[in-house]
């Protein structure tokens, strides 16, 4: 008689992978032997998490196809369980699987893609913070700015992608009506990902705007964001870049 346990681990395996169910036996029924009764939990099992990547991964769906989509997505099932009860957790690790697959090399934006729609969804969900306190921040002695440490919204996403990822996925928006032709000379992007109010909005940014809000997020002060920031981009107005993501709520707390 298996223990608890490892009835349990022995089950996990058995329903992900299709493993040997001689040691489950204790499942079996009259009617009902235990791999007919392990088919149901796999079948569903299967069905919910490859719904939970489909639903999580819309555009990825669209650039493969939905048929070779599910193929994939089984195949991560079986070696990506579920480590928690909330679906809306599953696929965190899935824009790195999408990176170990060979046949995808064809598609080599196909990662990034993905990484900003997980960070679309972490966006979504994350916490509303309190907006910043401007008077206490007008308070702020000048001799200690170079201290400051400022703390981004918690719905604020930073992705930097060697290929024309943002625009991949507007393309495969539905309803999109624009030129549908994307070039990978295109260069690049570093995109900001944030829920402003109830909407999720995904920005550009310059290099140094990037790095600048990059440190910041690293819990760096403001001496280094700044000279991190204008070693990567010479002619960034720093204070213009810092007002505006101040005023947008990009920024959203302080301490020194």
């Amino acid at each position: 008689m298996l223990s608890l346990r490892n009835l349990q681990r022995t089950m996990a395996v058995a329903i992900l992978q299709a493993g040997e169910v001689e040691r489950l036996d204790c499942l079996r029924t009259r009617t009902a032997p235990a791999a007919r009764r392990l088919r149901v939990y796999r079948n569903n099992v299967r069905a919910t998490l490859t719904g939970a990547l489909e639903s999580g991964y819309p555009v990825v769906v669209r650039l493969l196809g939905a048929e070779y989509f599910q193929a994939l997505a089984l195949r991560y099932v079986r070696d990506y369980p579920s480590r928690t009860g909330n679906l809306i957790d599953y696929g965190a690790e899935f824009p790195s699987f999408l990176e170990t697959i060979a046949e995808l090399e064809a598609l080599p934006y196909l990662p990034d893609v993905a990484r900003l729609e997980r960070l679309m969804r972490e966006a979504q969900l994350a916490a509303e913070p309190r907006r910043m306190n401007l008077e206490a921040l007008a308070g702020v002695p000048r001799c200690r700015y170079e201290e400051l440490r400022f703390a981004l919204h918690p719905s604020a996403r930073l992705i930097a992608s060697s290929y024309p990822a943002l625009r991949i996925w507007q393309t495969n928006q539905p309803g999109y009506a624009g030129d549908p032709q994307v070039s990978l000379a295109e260069g690049g992007d570093l995109l900001l990902v944030i829920r402003r109010d109830t909407e999720i909005e995904i920005e550009r940014l310059s290099p140094g705007e990037f790095t600048l809000l990059y440190q910041l997020g690293q819990g760096r002060n403001m001496r280094y964001a700044c000279e991190s920031a204008l070693a990567t981009e010479p002619g960034l107005c720093v204070t213009t870049a810092l007002r505006s993501h101040v005023a947008r709520h990009t920024i959203c707390g302080f301490h020194y």
